[in-house]
């Protein structure tokens, strides 16, 4: 069984806003160098940006940071306008404490939407993983 898997979307050392098109490729990663903001789009651009969107439909998309050193630089997941979440909305980079590791450098995320009506679009984005 396989599956159809866009390039993946690489985003510079800074903050971002991030598309609905964006989402769709389904891995997001960067590097960050220090704590940088990854905001999502608004509810009313992510219900535009998937043709026939319903309630209760959903998108699955993964965030990988591949940041190092000391400071351990997290991926700080921001709502656009319309969204509201469910689960810890930071994604921390891969590093080993003395005993355990203590982040997988990644986070699994689920955005459904709950209104596609113009003007009251919304979604609940969660931390699935």
């Amino acid at each position: 069984h396989t599956m159809s898997q866009p390039a993946p979307t690489s985003y510079s050392d800074a903050a971002h806003t991030a598309t609905i098109a964006e989402l769709l490729t389904q891995i997001i990663y960067a590097t960050p160098t220090a704590n940088r903001t990854l905001t999502m789009p608004t509810a009313a651009l992510a219900v535009a940006g998937i043709s026939g969107v319903a309630i209760d439909d959903a998108i699955d998309f993964s965030i990988v940071n591949l940041g190092t050193g000391l400071t351990n630089p997290a991926l700080v997941i921001a709502l656009g306008t319309g969204g509201t979440s469910v689960g810890r909305m930071q994604v921390d980079p891969y590093t080993g404490g003395i005993i355990a590791y203590l982040s997988s450098g990644s986070g699994m995320f689920r955005m459904r939407f709950t209104n596609v009506t113009a003007s009251s679009e919304a979604y609940v984005l969660y931390r699935i993983a």
